[in-house]
């Protein structure tokens, strides 16, 4: 269990660094797409070998979903806010 809260405090700590320092802003996006989609497909797939569990954890693989989705939107725009600064 503290390997794996050691891996999410990382993760945040490249999300905030990400958040405050523009160089990193693509990589933290990239990271939070890929570990919020990850979660949630790991979820749909226990949904799927295991059946439905209770309801606040349908509500996390949605709210994760959404976060994904989200990441992925603010990424493209901030690699086309980066690609009008170059012009």
């Amino acid at each position: 269990m503290r390997a794996v809260m050691g891996l999410y405090l990382g993760m945040v700590a490249l999300w905030l660094w990400g958040a405050f320092n523009r160089s990193m802003t693509g990589p933290a996006l990239v990271s939070c797409a890929v570990f919020m989609l990850g979660l949630a497909a790991g979820r749909m797939l226990s949904f799927v070998l295991d059946g439905m569990p209770h309801w606040l954890l349908v509500v996390y693989a949605v709210l994760e979903l959404i976060l994904g989705a989200m990441a992925i939107a603010l990424y493209r725009v901030h690699v086309s806010a980066e690609v009008a600064d170059a012009h």
